[in-house]
């Protein structure tokens, strides 16, 4: 169930950027970090805004952002489910939004369209993200809830989860897949150089 009053807006910048050779999150556009825009798009929202990252970036996020901005990875899988667990873990009331440090040409209008549907529509759902123009999910651009992610750690620590993939949760939760309302080129992330 979503609650507007528990909901927190979230950079995933923990990845380990092996494609790209370097943290993704601190590439720079336009003299601002990538990290940086993704924040600045999300707390558009007005909601509390974080990063996720893992515990070799802390130092170097660090200068960027205040400590108490930092969510740093506790729960260890490997890729993106491990630090949203981990924000879940410590922040197990609130419904999150999430977006990748690499999908720099999302647009405000379409967080804000996302985080609109969500608020208004979405408390039926373990989780919403957007689809491609493919038919596949964006699940680096999406909404989390508590109660959702509830049910992922436990299966998580009951060894119940047969695969550690962000699709995958979607798969085995209750997810609404919604239309992406603009072009479909915002939805890139970028993985190399």
């Amino acid at each position: 169930m979503f609650q507007n009053e528990n909901i927190l807006a979230v950079v995933m910048c923990g990845g380990g950027s092996t494609r790209m050779g370097k943290d993704k999150g601190l590439l720079v556009k336009d003299g601002v970090s990538w990290a940086n825009l993704a924040f600045e798009k999300l707390s558009l929202l007005q909601i509390p805004t974080m990063i996720s990252i893992n515990q070799s970036q802390v130092e170097n996020y660090s200068i960027s952002f205040p400590y108490e901005k930092l969510i740093v990875d506790d729960v260890m899988i490997a890729g993106p489910l491990g630090g949203l667990l981990s924000i879940h873990r410590q922040y197990p009331k609130h419904d999150i939004i999430i977006l990748a440090c690499d999908m720099i040409d999302v647009s405000e209008k379409s967080i804000n369209h996302l985080y609109n549907f969500c608020t208004e529509a979405g408390s039926e759902y373990d989780f919403i993200v957007y689809h491609n123009e493919n038919q596949q999910p964006e699940p680096l651009l999406g909404w989390y809830s508590a109660d959702g992610l509830a049910k992922i750690y436990k299966y998580y620590l009951g060894n119940m989860l047969e695969k550690f993939s962000m699709k995958y949760v979607l798969e085995i939760g209750n997810t609404f897949y919604l239309p992406f309302p603009n072009t479909y080129s915002e939805l890139r992330n970028y993985n190399t150089i």
